[in-house]
């Protein structure tokens, strides 16, 4: 029964409702389909209720993710310092058991018992003077801002500049012959000086000199270590402090270069005795002659010109040359003789005789009948 009521209630108040809009309509004050100002005005309230209920709720809902990752992010850094802690704590376990076990071990002399490796103390002032060097790098680069881009364009300069060079061939092998000594160590020369290395090389006060590279210093210690790891030179090289360039040249310097008179006088006594094969090439004679003065000048003696021409005719004695000789004589008294003009006659007259000898190389490994 109540709900009859209640039913009837609502019809009741539905009629009345449009029958109010009704006379409303033919009273022309308002449409039948329009509405009056305070409903609308209420529907615009609810509306904007609504939004800003929605926003309010977004708003929640964002605040509630940050929280949320702002956990996740405590959480892993946690995670992280425990990690690192661990991981600490096994490094320190693992150098206390080694430790112990190291002390544990009984310490007998005997030859079966490793003994650390004693630094040397070319090694230990050398080891001074790179960390000197690095030290002395950090100072410069709290230079101002012109210096530090003067210093980078220098630093790109010298980075062109090694690999452009970095096809050079390398010098030969050297296994600490004294023979081969004078001839390798021009090779190297020539090399140092390709790749822009002498200047380190030859340097006055070597390494701990302000303009001293310390970079290249190593890179010639580890060409020579290359050049000279088999046979006796390496020996010398050792002697040298660890990567110092400088002082392992110096020391290969000691024992092979320089002079002695007892050298000196070897040479001088074979080049007064050498002699030229009867019916050889002439200037097969010319180059041994040639080469004996030369180790001469590495002596430190520099044979004048009249030596070398008084030691040239006094070695020739075939039949063949004795017009040339008496020439040579002639134009020795006038004082108008030269030794370059010497050996350029000489060789003349052995084509002229023995012409076979000039196209030696084109017949060489072929047979040819002379008529």
């Amino acid at each position: 029964m109540k709900g009859t009521s209640k039913l009837n209630k609502k019809e009741a108040s539905k009629s009345d409702f449009t029958s109010t809009r009704g006379i409303e309509g033919i009273d022309g004050s308002e449409s039948s389909g329009g509405e009056s100002t305070p409903e609308i005005r209420a529907r615009t309230r609810v509306s904007l209720e609504g939004n800003s209920g929605k926003m309010q709720d977004e708003k929640e809902q964002l605040m509630e993710m940050m929280n949320d990752q702002q956990q996740e992010l405590l959480a892993l850094r946690e995670a992280l310092k425990y990690s690192q802690e661990e991981k600490k704590a096994a490094s320190i376990a693992y150098m206390e058991i080694s430790q112990k076990l190291t002390n544990s071990i009984p310490l007998t002399p005997g030859p079966n018992i490793n003994k650390p490796r004693i630094p040397r103390p070319q090694d230990a002032a050398y080891q001074e003077i790179m960390i000197a060097d690095e030290k002395n790098k950090e100072e410069d680069e709290s230079k101002t801002e012109q210096d530090k881009m003067l210093t980078l364009f220098t630093n790109l300069a010298n980075a062109l500049k090694s690999s452009t060079k970095s096809d050079v061939s390398l010098p030969p092998k050297f296994y600490g012959d004294d023979d081969k000594w004078e001839g390798w160590y021009k090779q190297w020369r020539a090399y140092l000086q390709a790749k822009g290395w002498l200047t380190t090389a030859d340097h006055q006060d070597g390494p701990g000199a302000k303009d001293f590279d310390v970079r290249i210093n190593s890179n010639i210690y580890n060409t020579l270590m290359s050049l000279c790891q088999k046979g006796k030179a390496i020996t010398y090289i050792e002697q040298a402090a660890e990567f110092d360039g400088h002082g392992a040249n110096k020391q290969l310097l000691i024992r092979y270069d320089g002079f002695s008179k007892q050298k000196l006088q070897s040479l001088k006594k074979c080049v007064e005795t050498m002699r030229h094969v009867s019916g050889t090439n002439m200037s097969t004679h010319i180059d041994k002659f040639e080469k004996i003065c030369g180790q001469m000048v590495s002596c430190g003696y520099n044979p004048e010109q009249e030596e070398k021409i008084d030691w040239f005719l006094a070695s020739v004695h075939e039949k063949t040359y004795e017009a040339m000789h008496a020439h040579c004589i002639n134009l020795q008294l006038q004082g108008t003789l030269t030794f370059a003009q010497l050996i350029k006659l000489y060789t003349h007259q052995c084509f002229s005789r023995y012409p076979h000898f000039q196209a030696e190389d084109l017949t060489k490994g072929e047979k040819y009948t002379m008529n």
